[in-house]
């Protein structure tokens, strides 16, 4: 016969619950302050075009690597998709499989387009990076995951600039890995020439007499010589959204493609 007395009551459950000792959250910040304009003029050396387009091509195929394993990450931002854009890119059809994993970069190369046609792909890595740096914060912060839950466990990515060994890859390395895209998405020295190419294509400077077919570092002291500095200034160039949310990147982005 079981006697009620000695039956431990709620409160007894309650009070060893409470002794059970918490593990502290270690909180992830914010990302830094994306880069303005007026960053742009303490640049001194630039980096060259060829390697600016190789590590945007590298940073998409990585972060969509991510997204195909992880089911809380969005595979798009808005209407407009990586496969949209790399398509328009390399010219070609860019294949999927069944979890959106993009194939193989180095099959679809798209490094032989000038700088100007990346415009729309670097405003896409920015919402992207924004975005699944936001979820992952929004879940540790909260105690819904610790730095070292796993992800998935198939390394890195399969692309060379940012290729780890193959292993588990945990909170702490996506973080780890979304913190160092958008520090290299915000240097000045990526930005700069970036900026430049985007506003010579608006005034149409690439068939401009004096420095049309000239060599990349002669290009640049043609344009310097030619046009006056406060003409260049009030040339749209390069738009500098790295502080809007990834949804309204994402409407600007798709506003681009917009027919009028």
């Amino acid at each position: 016969m079981i006697h009620l007395k000695r039956l431990p009551t709620l409160t007894a459950f309650t009070e060893v619950r409470s002794k059970k000792p918490k593990a502290p959250i270690t909180r992830v910040p914010e990302l830094p302050p994306p880069i303005v304009a007026q960053d742009l003029s303490t640049v001194t050396r630039a980096f060259r075009e060829a390697h600016i387009k190789f590590v945007l091509l590298e940073m998409i195929y990585t972060l969509v690597f991510h997204q195909s394993l992880v089911h809380f990450f969005e595979q798009d931002a808005g209407g407009i998709t990586a496969h949209f854009l790399l398509t328009r890119l390399t010219g070609e059809i860019v294949p999927s499989n069944n979890n959106g994993q993009l194939a193989d970069s180095t099959t679809h190369d798209a490094t032989h387009r000038s700088l100007n046609n990346f415009e729309d792909l670097y405003y896409l890595l920015l919402a992207r990076v924004k975005a699944m740096h936001a979820e992952l914060r929004l879940r540790v912060n909260n105690g819904f995951m610790a730095r070292t839950t796993i992800l998935h466990s198939k390394g890195s990515s399969d692309g060379e600039y940012f290729r780890s060994i193959t292993r588990r890859f945990t909170v702490a390395d996506a973080l780890n890995q979304l913190s160092l895209f958008w520090c290299i998405l915000n240097d000045p020295d990526l930005v700069k020439p970036l900026n430049t190419v985007v506003k010579m294509q608006h005034m149409n400077i690439q068939s401009h007499a004096p420095c049309k077919g000239k060599p990349e570092e002669e290009r640049w002291t043609c344009m310097n010589t030619e046009w006056k500095e406060s003409d260049w200034k009030e040339i749209q160039g390069l738009k500098f959204i790295g502080s809007w949310s990834p949804g309204m990147i994402a409407c600007h982005l798709e506003s681009r493609f917009k027919r009028v």
